[in-house]
């Protein structure tokens, strides 16, 4: 596996994609890939569901897996074809595809709230 683009922010989700090659061709831009939502902040995945995998125009459980009885938020979606970075508008995600076609997906746009997150340092000089 490999990521060969750069992640992105969309609202408070990072965006990754990795590309899974094709190793019976090295030189062709073949394989597979998965496109992964995250909280870039913490390394986990999202408090709520980022895509709408069952394409309902609706983000619930149905767009979940379940893991020991537990719906759970899926982070990542697996291609059959490999895809470079995906484009955003309103609540679409584009993903140009290594065989000319363009999927598409509807997400839930994360609001990155207000203000700014920084770290700030405080010293105690013992006064």
């Amino acid at each position: 596996e490999r990521m060969i683009t750069p992640n992105q922010f969309q609202g408070s989700a990072l965006i990754g994609n990795r590309r899974i090659p094709d190793a019976s061709d090295p030189c062709a831009p073949s394989g597979r890939g998965v496109i992964m939502s995250i909280d870039p902040f913490t390394g986990a995945r999202l408090s709520d569901t980022y895509f709408d995998l069952n394409g309902d125009g609706m983000f619930d459980e149905l767009d979940m897996v379940v893991i020991n009885g537990v719906p759970t938020v899926v982070s990542g979606v697996g291609l059959n074809t490999g895809f470079s970075n995906p484009s955003f508008l309103d609540s679409k995600m584009y993903i140009p595809t290594d065989d000319g076609s363009v999927r598409d997906l509807d997400i839930n746009q994360h609001d990155p709230g207000a203000g700014r997150t920084s770290w700030r340092e405080l010293i105690n000089t013992g006064n």
